[in-house]
């Protein structure tokens, strides 16, 4: 069930539009503020970490709840289409492949540092997403997106920086392994050995970087955007590859 979850919404990533996918987080914000002014004004709530668990929780526990409900209702169709919604609304919030619009693109192609931050923050919407929706399932992965959104809420955007780093120290030496897969192995393997234990703190630079050795057959090689979507895409098929490979094996 997993890899057919993943396949349907990468494919429908990547060869359709939805408007879904421009406001997938939209309501986070409006839903964290309302939580939060419910709880008591003293000490104990004004707790980040506690907000930030609190904040989770009810999505995490109606998700958990509808899981559970639908489980074998027609022969676990509804349960299978329940995770598809998980998955596909945990992908994001920008498209990994079609991270910027046409007249955005245009201006960046050869922009360095939309390169750079393109492989910084791909991990995340994608690589990050696949790995814990994988290994632990949908409750997992909706933890992890509701810790990485988190972030960008100012009472808690240091707490759920730091743990989202750890959430994606996995995920982020994954895709440099299949960056260098799908691209100049031999150069980049040594650099990724180097560099393998690097604190999260660190897991863009090791992205980005790993990334340019990926794609570079010389230091002086300029990587556009178009470059660095199709290094992504492929490092996606060849994830899939090896989902596929394990799942078989389970069989």
């Amino acid at each position: 069930m997993k890899l057919l979850v993943i396949v349907l919404c990468l494919l429908s990533e990547r060869y359709l539009t939805h408007k879904i996918g421009l406001s997938r987080f939209c309501w986070f914000n409006a839903y964290r503020d309302k939580l939060i002014g419910l709880l008591p004004r003293n000490n104990i709530f004004q707790n980040p970490w506690l907000q930030m668990g609190l904040v989770i929780l009810p999505v995490l526990l109606l998700t958990g709840l509808l899981l559970l409900a639908f489980k074998s209702v027609v022969y676990g169709l509804f349960l299978f289409i329940i995770q598809l919604f998980v998955f596909y609304y945990c992908l994001g919030p920008n498209n990994s492949f079609y991270p910027l619009s046409i007249s955005q693109k245009k201006a960046a192609q050869h922009d360095d540092e939309s390169v750079k931050h393109y492989f910084a923050s791909v991990n995340n919407q994608l690589f990050g997403v696949m790995f814990w929706y994988v290994t632990l399932g949908p409750l997992a992965l909706i933890i992890y997106r509701m810790v990485s959104l988190c972030q960008l809420d100012k009472p808690t955007a240091s707490e759920a920086k730091l743990l989202t780093g750890y959430l994606d120290w996995i995920p982020a030496r994954l895709a440099v392994v299949f960056y260098l897969i799908v691209g100049n192995f031999q150069k980049g393997f040594q650099y990724l050995l180097k560099h393998f234990f690097w604190a999260p703190k660190h897991n863009a630079k090791l992205l980005t970087e790993g990334a340019y050795l990926a794609l570079r057959s010389n230091p002086d090689e300029v990587i556009d955007l178009p470059q660095a979507e199709g290094l992504i895409e492929h490092a996606a098929i060849a994830y899939l590859v090896v989902i596929a490979i394990f799942t078989l094996v389970a069989w």
